[in-house]
């Protein structure tokens, strides 16, 4: 066999064995950035389900100490605070959601979550334009009231499903408060 044919038959051999060898690397690689990127992506998730969690309960106080004080014909001066999305918007660009969010329930659960903070921002929003303009009107009081009640039953509904979503978030959001407390108490 001629000399100048083993080299052109070892070149492209070699040239095969190195796209094999470039085209596995880059498999590898993209399966490990994948799985990172969806290992961020999660957490992004829970800590914003945490930080909602904080939201919720917060809320659920100024509600009930509003409700309270409407029935005294009086009202809180604090306004309710709007929970987060922005882990929505970003699950919204990586469909199929990630790890434990992609079985059907919890999908589901998630799909629900994002709904029911969705209207309960655009609640509390309308909430607070109603009781920045409306102060005078003669039903302000029963109005307010009904805002109240629906933000807090479906406060109540937001948790029972977010517990159901990620039953761990307990023990995160008892650690968050923990730091919080102690924060607080070397702040003072």
């Amino acid at each position: 066999m001629p000399e100048w044919l083993m080299g052109f038959i070892g070149g492209v051999l070699a040239t095969i064995l190195g796209f094999t060898f470039t085209l596995s690397w880059d498999i590898v690689k993209n399966r490990k950035e994948a799985k990172e990127r969806e290992n961020r992506l999660e957490r992004f998730v829970k800590m914003e389900l945490v930080e909602n969690r904080r939201i919720l309960h917060r809320n659920q106080r100024l509600l009930e100490d509003e409700i309270q004080a409407l029935d005294d014909n009086k009202m809180t001066l604090i306004s309710l605070t709007p929970f987060r999305m922005g882990s929505w918007e970003l699950l919204k660009s990586h469909l199929p959601f990630p790890g434990k969010y992609r079985k059907d329930l919890a999908s589901w659960y998630l799909l629900f979550i994002v709904q029911l903070v969705t209207d309960m921002n655009e609640t509390i929003r309308n909430r607070e334009t109603f009781k920045i303009h409306n102060q005078g009107t003669a039903d302000f009081v029963a109005r307010l009231r009904k805002y109240d009640e629906w933000l807090s039953e479906s406060g109540q509904m937001l948790l029972e499903t977010m517990e159901k979503l990620d039953p761990e978030a307990k023990e995160f959001e008892r650690i968050a408060e923990d730091l919080l407390e102690k924060y607080s108490q070397e702040e003072g």
